[in-house]
């Protein structure tokens, strides 16, 4: 009897231009915006997959990993996979428009390494084009999450999927099931408060080269601004879309003059946990 597979990959894709463009032109790919138009991708870790990630390790039964590939080039993330390919149940791509083509490219070199593991979307891009998506490449996505609450449902998702099953109810999921698109309803979540900042190194190294440039990039900044010493940050976003208002109803959070995200001290155990104030915009 096999081993059940218990790896889950959490991937921020690498932003679609990065990419090799002979290589990219040649499979059809549209590309989009350079990278050097987003200097701050590489500036923190990605909360978003570190709180799925953390979430799926703490779960009985699964390993998660983290990845950024805003830090590591293609080959190497395809050739982490291939490494534990026996071993991994999915393979998890945050797609936004900046990196969709690239999620896209890291998705068919998995389906070709092994048809098994699956492949899951989510994020903003996904939540906007789900159905465009899955129809156009319903054979290489087995699965995707809209929106925010997508904890419990990709959990029962890959706890099935384990199982060799995959026909229950997954809140937030949207996917192809006896020849039609089955989008099943959301589920009100409470904040995930798991977050383990050890798997930002477990896989791959990522804490060297985000220090380097949030130092290069904002450090000396963020000092001139403050007057405060800042070596490591994390992005803390309590309000997607809110609106920066001005006045009395200016959100002190939103702005990095007022130094509300970021500590100067922080826990040996949290390298990148970044206390903040309550923001008061708002939404």
């Amino acid at each position: 009897m096999k081993e059940p597979r218990t790896i889950v990959f959490f991937i921020n894709p690498p932003n679609s231009n990065d990419l090799d463009t002979d290589a990219v032109l040649k499979s059809n790919d549209i590309v989009v915006s350079k990278g050097v138009q987003h200097t701050d991708w590489a500036n923190f870790p990605h909360l978003g997959i570190l709180s799925l990630a953390s979430y799926i390790d703490a779960s009985p039964g699964f390993e998660g990993h983290y990845i950024d590939g805003v830090i590591h080039p293609l080959d190497n993330i395809i050739a982490v996979i291939r490494k534990r390919t026996s071993s991994t149940l999915a393979v998890c791509l945050s797609a936004i428009t900046a990196n969709y083509e690239a999620a896209i490219q890291i998705a068919r070199a998995v389906r070709n390494l092994d048809p098994e593991i699956a492949i899951i979307f989510g994020n903003d891009h996904f939540t906007a084009l789900s159905r465009e998506i899955l129809t156009r490449h319903r054979d290489l996505i087995d699965c995707g999450f809209v929106g925010n609450e997508v904890y419990a449902g990709l959990f029962d998702y890959l706890k099935d999927r384990q199982q060799s099953q995959d026909n229950g109810i997954y809140p937030s999921s949207v996917r192809f099931e006896s020849e039609r698109i089955v989008a099943d309803p959301t589920l009100q979540e409470a904040v995930n408060r798991i977050i383990d900042y050890n798997l930002i190194d477990r896989t791959l190294p990522h804490t060297a080269v985000y220090t380097e440039n949030f130092t290069r990039r904002l450090g000396k900044r963020i000092q001139s601004l403050t007057g405060r010493r800042v070596r490591k940050g994390v992005p803390i976003e309590i309000g997607r879309g809110c609106i920066k208002f001005s006045g009395d109803d200016a959100c002190s959070f939103c702005s990095i003059q007022y130094g509300s995200m970021w500590k100067n001290e922080l826990p040996a155990n949290h390298a990148w946990a970044a206390i903040h104030k309550a923001c008061g915009c708002r939404i």
